[in-house]
């Protein structure tokens, strides 16, 4: 743990399996590192998710699983089916009772200028079970719209663990169009360059409460 730091409780909310790596998993890497709890919140088990020619199912969760214990956080699973999460209580308050039962400080959550419905409603969801908190950031992931990122995360050291990360899912990896490591790098690199950082995760805002001296 950095002199100095103090650990903090960060919660990532995502609609489906491989949506947090995507969007925050080197950031995430760099909480661990620091001493930070992590918790990775995964909403359904991505069962709509594309599956490789001549299978019939993919264990989505499972590989999940094998991602966060690469980074060594606790991952969660909500009840909600790939296709129809609620925006209702239902989905709030499964998030919100995560929120209070890890001590949750930090949030990150999906971009709600998407164009998959589970993204926007799960964003919409974080967002109000995280009104009591100081820091909630948006995360970009391949279907996110439009997005003006504020906060960017250098992943330089942390990039080779994402790519761990995201290699765990291997049947999106052979056969959706939304998850391409080579586009993963481009990303980074891009976000890199226009922060001024080799490789960089970019966040947008709905809250950060900064303490200086932190």
């Amino acid at each position: 743990m950095p002199a100095g730091h103090q650990p903090r409780r960060v919660l990532a909310v995502g609609a489906h399996p491989d949506d947090i790596e995507i969007g925050c998993g080197g950031t995430l890497i760099s909480h661990v590192e620091a001493g930070d709890d992590v918790t990775m919140l995964v909403m359904t088990g991505g069962e709509l998710g594309t599956r490789p020619s001549g299978t019939e199912h993919a264990d989505r969760r499972s590989e999940a699983m094998a991602a966060a214990a690469i980074m060594g956080a606790r991952i969660v699973f909500a009840p909600f089916r790939d296709g129809n999460v609620p925006m209702t209580a239902a989905a709030v308050d499964f998030i919100e009772a995560t929120i209070r039962e890890h001590g949750i400080d930090t949030l990150y959550c999906h971009s709600v200028e998407d164009s998959h419905q589970d993204h926007v409603l799960v964003g919409r969801a974080s967002v109000a079970a995280g009104r009591r908190l100081g820091r909630v950031l948006h995360y970009q992931g391949p279907t996110t719209g439009r997005f003006n990122p504020t906060i960017f995360v250098d992943i330089t050291k942390q990039f080779d663990g994402k790519v761990s990360m995201l290699s765990q899912h291997s049947s999106q990896l052979a056969a959706a169009t939304t998850l391409d490591l080579d586009v993963v790098a481009s990303t980074a690199r891009y976000w890199g360059s226009r922060s001024r950082l080799g490789l960089a995760e970019p966040f947008e805002v709905s809250r950060f409460a900064w303490s200086i001296t932190d």
